[in-house]
């Protein structure tokens, strides 16, 4: 019986899940950005990054998850969801009003977003919300 390598001589590539930022390399998230109030030094709560609220509807999209209360659920019990809010509490007031106040925006991003993956074969839809 042969001997299994020792943890230490095994090399293999590992996950960097302390990643800090999302790398939209092809979006254009200005108009998100350009309607925060919030600056630095000034009285308020800090919004939450654009990014994650659309990644949250990208990966729901993708799921077909059309609810924000649903989505809400989901940031708070599965894993991916999890990950991607990066210990940002997301509620659904907020999911629903980011995709209210950004239709035409969010719309035009999922679907050019969700149409490279298809091509790309990165994901297959059975319904979309």
């Amino acid at each position: 019986m042969g001997r299994s390598p020792q943890p230490s001589s095994a090399r293999f590539q590992r996950a960097k899940r302390r990643q800090m930022e999302w790398r939209p390399l092809s979006l254009d998230l200005s108009e998100f950005y350009e309607r925060i109030r919030a600056v630095e030094g000034q009285p308020g709560r800090d919004p939450i990054d654009p990014r994650i609220l659309l990644a949250l509807w990208l990966y729901a999209t993708i799921d077909g998850v059309g609810s924000a209360r649903r989505l809400e659920r989901l940031c708070q019990e599965h894993v991916a969801y999890l990950w991607v809010c990066g210990d940002v509490t997301v509620n659904h007031h907020t999911l629903s009003d980011f995709r209210v106040q950004n239709v035409e925006v969010l719309d035009r991003l999922l679907t050019q977003s969700i149409a490279t993956m298809l091509h790309q074969g990165l994901i297959e839809l059975t319904r979309i919300t």
